[in-house]
């Protein structure tokens, strides 16, 4: 799995790259930006609640490859589980599954706290749309950089 966290952080650091490249060309560092609604937020603000989101999808990453890959306890358990019958199997899933959800929604609640705090609802927002930046990748483009095809 090198290759998927390979993939994640090289558009990670190209991310924090272009994102710092944009915020410095639109609005500065410490240039205040008014809001619609009132109140105003610098660059450095808006860089910060990027890198929040750029960590949040690294943490997602991290969560789903536990929680899918053959290595870790979740799966093998579901596994074994499957050896006793139908009925276990099924509920060692649902067991699973539900449990899977804690982390990335304590993941993304902190996340959305933390932007809040620095830059509001429109830092909430520049968050959410650095996150498909660097998690755009798949187990399919981690092959290419594997050499798998």
């Amino acid at each position: 799995m090198w290759a998927l966290y390979k993939g994640l952080l090289v558009t990670g650091g190209l991310s924090v790259v272009g994102i710092a490249i944009v915020i410095l060309l639109a609005a500065g560092l410490t240039t205040p930006l008014e809001l619609a609604g009132g109140g105003s937020v610098n660059g450095w603000e808006l860089f910060v609640c990027a890198l929040i989101g750029l960590v949040v999808t690294g943490l997602i990453v991290v969560i789903t490859e536990y929680y899918t890959s053959t290595e870790y306890r979740p799966v093998r358990s579901i596994a074994q589980s499957s050896t006793t019958g139908h009925g276990t199997n099924v509920i060692q899933g649902l067991a699973i599954s539900m449990e899977a959800t804690a982390l990335p929604v304590i993941v993304i609640s902190i996340g959305i706290i933390l932007t809040f705090m620095v830059a509001g609802l429109f830092g909430i927002a520049v968050a959410a749309t650095t996150m498909p930046v660097a998690g755009g990748h798949d187990r399919g483009a981690g092959r290419l950089w594997s050499g798998d095809r």
